[in-house]
């Protein structure tokens, strides 16, 4: 009867984490896609920043272009991805994936000016 209580009593917590992390989850996801929203405006006026370029610079610039488009892809997938992620490696996931999405953003910066 003990460990009938004990792994019910486990299993409850164990449910609770999973809801607490996949409501974490879905906010993370949230913040993101807006986030990702702007930066793919952002990454637009990069496009059109190109198109204004002639020479080295057009083909520099597209080189650019190019890359943030993968890495944005890139981004949006593991975003996706990271619904899947177990409980005890979320918080270093959310991390590299906010971490992401700053080196993109920095990116996107460096190409716009």
């Amino acid at each position: 009867m003990k460990t009938l209580l004990t792994t019910t009593i486990m299993l409850l917590a164990l449910n609770i984490q999973a809801g607490t992390m996949k409501k974490n989850y879905e906010e993370f996801k949230q913040k993101s896609e807006e986030k990702m929203e702007m930066m793919e405006k952002r990454i637009e006026k990069v496009g059109d920043k190109m198109k204004e370029l002639k020479g080295d610079a057009k083909e520099e610039m597209k080189e650019k272009y190019a890359e943030l488009i993968d890495i944005k892809n890139d981004l949006k997938d593991k975003i996706a991805d990271a619904g899947d992620t177990a409980e005890y490696k979320w918080s270093s996931t959310k991390d590299k994936l906010e971490d992401y999405m700053d080196d993109l953003e920095s990116k996107i910066d460096k190409a716009i000016n």
